[in-house]
């Protein structure tokens, strides 16, 4: 038996949680049949989350544990905790970090963690962090995906089921979708932030607007707990206030309305469009999955969603013609990703000056891509298992301790050249990363 500690962000940094919940999905299916798994679940805005921890550990001391991480509050998690440091230090569990971007100070954490996953783009920016993380490190080719053929066949129902009165229409006019994902407001590695402002998105709106009515697509449109959050104009960068809460009793954030108000100047009919408001709330109010699950059903649909939110880019291993739009709160990593994956044929980025007709992505490029996301999470599985000691030995059923990994050569980085990197078999290939229509 051993246990997998999972590190939950709780100020709606929903795509830092994907990648935990990916890996956390993956180890479920890897090991069910043949250990026994206990799950527990941490909070970042829970100040009894080191004492939870350790007290965790104490009354699992035989068993192993495997302490999941993403972004940069899983970082400072561990950084700013030198009880979490402590603990890490004496029971030796197996640390796994995952980040969309590199914080600042990765290489203070060296010592703490057994694997490393990052985007392939920021290990070529930052070279080093090979040589620092040699035998750790995770190349990340595409983006973890959480969405599952089980989920989306009842999403929509379900959706339709607890809001009636915001019930997915049809699509008007023998029309198709297209699923408008909207994100908002980045940190960047400094922690200042950049903002999606409503300028922006008010031209934004109106160019939805012309190429919905151009293209005969019935938009489905959704805001993220990112968008309008902060004042553009807080004195502190570091620290903006928070403007929109996107809390059940909260008003409609202002760059919500902005981009509302410049898709009714362009003259789209009501009837041909949908707009739903994300809140908080137990559980959160979404129409995530709601969204993608119409756009499946419905033949000839496009998903188009805010390129600084990069987990969005899950949506492409369901829905193929999916797109990224620019934005200004996309910092240059941001834009390195969304090359990566384009290069990559998982996504394009959208011109909206041009036919969707000649903006086809190559789904046989796509279908590729796809198995290079599952790829990804397959590698830190792989990896796992190089840390597990045989059963006949009198060591615990995993090793994580950090001198041992490297005293045993574990083996180098699944770094494979583009013409081999995304070989996968049928086994290791997720249900949920397969290719739509895929069996």
């Amino acid at each position: 038996m051993f246990t997998v500690d999972l590190f939950l962000n709780e100020g709606g940094f929903f795509g830092d949680n994907q990648q935990v919940t990916a890996i956390h999905q993956q180890l479920d299916k890897e090991y069910r049949e043949t250990e026994t798994i206990r799950f527990v679940t941490y909070k970042d805005n829970d100040a009894t989350t080191p004492q939870q921890l350790s007290d965790n550990f104490e009354t699992s001391d035989d068993q192993e544990h495997i302490f999941i991480l993403s972004g940069s509050h899983g970082f400072e998690f561990i950084q700013k905790n030198p009880k979490v440091q402590a603990i890490i230090g004496q029971k030796k569990p197996i640390v796994i970090w995952f980040g969309h971007q590199d914080p600042v100070d990765l290489v203070s954490l060296e010592k703490h963690l057994n694997i490393v996953a990052l985007p392939k783009y920021i290990f070529t920016i930052r070279p080093e962090l090979k040589s620092l993380f040699a035998g750790r490190y995770i190349e990340m080719q595409s983006v973890p995906n959480t969405l599952t053929e089980e989920a989306l066949s009842t999403a929509k129902k379900t959706w339709d089921s607890a809001y009636p009165q915001e019930a997915i229409r049809p699509a008007s006019n023998s029309c198709s979708y297209m699923g408008v994902f909207l994100g908002g407001d980045a940190p960047k590695r400094d922690k200042t932030h950049l903002y999606w402002d409503e300028k922006e998105a008010y031209e934004q709106g109106l160019a939805f607007g012309a190429i919905a009515q151009k293209e005969k697509k019935h938009l489905l449109i959704t805001n993220g707990p990112r968008t309008g959050k902060f004042d553009p104009q807080s004195p502190d960068p570091k620290n903006p206030v928070v403007r929109a809460p996107h809390t059940e009793s909260s008003p409609l954030d202002p760059v919500s309305v902005a981009f509302l108000t410049g898709l009714k100047k362009s003259g789209i009919p009501d009837t041909q469009y949908q707009f739903f408001d994300f809140k908080f709330g137990k559980p959160p109010k979404s129409a995530y999955k709601a969204i993608i699950a119409a756009l499946r059903e419905t033949p000839n649909s496009v998903a188009v969603y805010s390129g600084e939110s990069i987990s969005y880019a899950e949506i492409a291993y369901f829905i193929p013609q999916t797109y990224a739009f620019l934005t200004s709160s996309m910092h240059d990593e941001h834009h390195e990703a969304l090359q990566q994956f384009e290069t990559l044929g998982l996504i394009r980025i959208l011109n909206f000056e041009k036919p969707l007709s000649t903006q086809l992505i190559d789904i046989l490029k796509q279908q590729v891509a796809r198995r290079a996301g599952a790829n990804d999470i397959d590698n830190i599985i792989r990896r796992l298992n190089a840390l597990k000691k045989p059963d006949n030995t009198s060591q615990k059923g995993f090793m994580p301790l950090l001198e041992t990994v490297q005293q045993n050569a574990l083996p180098k980085p699944d770094v494979l050249p583009d013409s081999q990197h995304v070989q996968v078999t049928p086994k290791t290939l997720s249900p949920s990363a397969q290719p739509v229509g895929m069996k």
